[in-house]
């Protein structure tokens, strides 16, 4: 982590948000379908950056942009429906050193990147322990599994260790939460997982 992304973490990295959705209503309740697990099918890649991130199990599928600097102490993703990369932190691969770190909006009435990932009705995460993530780059695809999820209170965000620390494999989702006005709920989901053996480096 370089010295500026220390200062823009420690004072708000939890409050991601734009000023308005604005998006048309389109919002469904998550749902899950049954999977192939890709893990199998998957081989060691070198660390580069992301260009696009899937979740087969919620049907995800967005593009991967990286993540404009922090103004004021805010990271905020630009576009509602494209994820972004903290260029700061690891690149997704077997040799990667660091945490991979993705970002993206859920919108209440549909149009973020990471809408799949909220069942809005019941404000639970979709995806469990095991599901895969498929973390797409110019050397090939690296497969994670999701290890747990959890909710944290955008004030106290950038201050958790567990969701900051170094990790060699590990992928970070963080998601921000709109109600229908398009106005920021003061909490982020995070999904944390790590690389798939199949994706990792052979020992």
């Amino acid at each position: 982590m370089t010295a500026g992304a220390v200062v823009a973490i420690g004072i708000g990295v939890g409050i991601l948000g734009l000023n308005s959705m604005n998006a048309t209503p389109q919002y469904e309740a998550a749902s899950r379908v049954p999977v192939a697990p890709l893990a199998p099918s998957a081989h060691p890649v070198s660390a580069a950056q992301p260009v696009s991130v899937t979740v087969p199990v919620v049907g995800l599928e967005t593009e991967v942009d990286v993540q404009p600097p922090a103004v004021e102490g805010v990271l905020t993703p630009p576009e509602a429906d494209t994820a972004t990369w903290l260029d700061d932190r690891g690149l997704a691969g077997a040799d990667s050193s660091d945490t991979v770190y993705l970002l993206g909006h859920s919108a209440q009435y549909g149009g973020g990147a990471f809408d799949p990932l909220v069942d809005r009705e019941q404000l639970k995460s979709t995806v469990m322990p095991g599901d895969e993530i498929v973390v797409e780059t110019a050397e090939g695809a690296v497969v994670y599994q999701v290890v747990s999820t959890e909710f944290y209170g955008s004030a106290e965000l950038s201050s958790i260790p567990k969701v900051w620390g170094e990790s060699a494999g590990r992928l970070v989702l963080v998601t921000c939460l709109f109600d229908a006005d398009g106005n920021r709920i003061e909490q982020n989901l995070v999904v944390f997982a790590r690389i798939a053996p199949e994706s990792a480096d052979e020992q």
